[in-house]
């Protein structure tokens, strides 16, 4: 179906690419540090870039477009290091363009406001670029020309939900606390792009499953001109405000949570007011057969990893295999798992 949002000054979302080289430039900004999430990098860095161009990054960084057949279906409350390291996984160099909603998308969902009170309309809404069509949005768009579709799992970290507003972010200040994995599986955006994806058909658009590799200092990994701790993953404990740098050995706990969790996709959820347009065509395609389709899909990508391990990956994949095969999907709970992580550390640490 074709695209029916608003284009960027003229540029349709397949040319709004972006690529890994201009990502990795990011860190070296002001203001960055390494263990910001996508959605704090979109609000205190990317946003500001924006703010008076009236396009995604990828169109500022590219103003005569850049055309990809990579799109990324990921979840902004992942590190954005863990980030650039499982795009980096994939075998891409720096000149390769991916599609990234995050940069290809102009963030604004109002007129923007810079800080001196002045208003800039001078590009379309958020809401304006994704139509009132899910199924014509930029998203199925790029999808459909799509050679490739990279799913990006990380681990997530420790948000407030308002609990009578149902408000998520960092910094919140309900009563309610969650651990929120880097769990595809739970956004209800990227089940639909999964869906999109898989309608296409493994033939037209492959889907990959994108991890960060462990063990390494991600700085040398990824090449970049500014060092950082190789250990960027951290929790912060709503109730004390003690921060705890995860060991690699937990990170890869919760990675395999991620990747096993069983997937139910009536429950999964978006900020915004997208949910009940996304869940509409869930619900109408059948959320069982979505369900088994993705299931489906896990595991030929977790048979096809195990048949083919490489020495930098994150989880042993023959494990995987196994507790797939024996319905061993539900391991512990995120909350209780973090929990007994940070209650343990406590005990190390007094």
């Amino acid at each position: 179906m074709p695209f029916a949002g608003k284009k960027q000054k003229g540029f349709g979302p397949e040319n709004w690419g972006i690529t890994l080289g201009q990502m990795k430039a990011l860190t070296t900004g002001p203001g960055f540090t390494p263990d910001m999430t996508v959605r704090k990098l979109v609000e205190t860095i990317v946003k500001p870039m924006t703010l008076a161009c009236g396009t995604g990054l990828a169109l500022r960084l590219n103003p005569g477009g850049l055309r990809t057949t990579k799109m990324v279906s990921h979840f902004w409350d992942e590190n954005y290091l863990q980030f650039l390291a499982s795009l980096q996984s994939t075998g891409a160099g720096d000149t390769d363009a991916f599609w990234v909603c995050a940069f290809s998308i102009f963030q604004y969902d109002e007129a923007a406001m810079d800080k001196r009170g002045i208003r800039h309309n001078v590009g379309p809404t958020i809401g304006e670029q994704l139509g009132e069509d899910v199924n014509q949005g930029p998203f199925a768009a790029v999808i459909e020309q799509a050679t490739d579709m990279y799913c990006v799992f990380t681990p997530g970290g420790f948000y407030h939900r308002d609990a009578k507003a149902g408000a998520l972010g960092e910094g919140g200040t309900g009563k309610v606390n969650e651990y929120l994995s880097g769990n595809l599986y739970t956004r209800s955006w990227c089940v639909l792009e999964m869906l999109h994806a898989m309608e296409a058909g493994a033939d037209k658009c492959r889907i990959h499953l994108c991890l960060s590799p462990l063990g390494k200092n991600l700085s040398e990994y990824l090449g970049l001109e500014k060092s950082f701790p190789s250990s960027t993953v951290t929790l912060k404990d709503p109730n004390t405000g003690a921060v705890t740098a995860l060991t690699e050995r937990q990170i890869k706990q919760l990675t395999l949570q991620a990747i096993l969790q069983p997937i139910d996709s009536r429950t999964s959820t978006c900020n915004g007011d997208d949910n009940a347009k996304i869940h509409s065509v869930l619900e109408q395609f059948g959320y069982d057969k979505i369900d088994k389709h993705v299931s489906d899909l896990r595991r030929e990508i977790v048979n096809e990893r195990a048949r083919a391990p490489r020495e930098d990956d994150p989880v042993d994949w023959a494990a995987v295999q196994m507790a797939l095969a024996r319905g061993d999907a539900k391991i512990r709970s995120f909350q209780g798992h973090v929990r007994s992580i940070i209650a343990l550390n406590r005990m190390r640490d007094s």
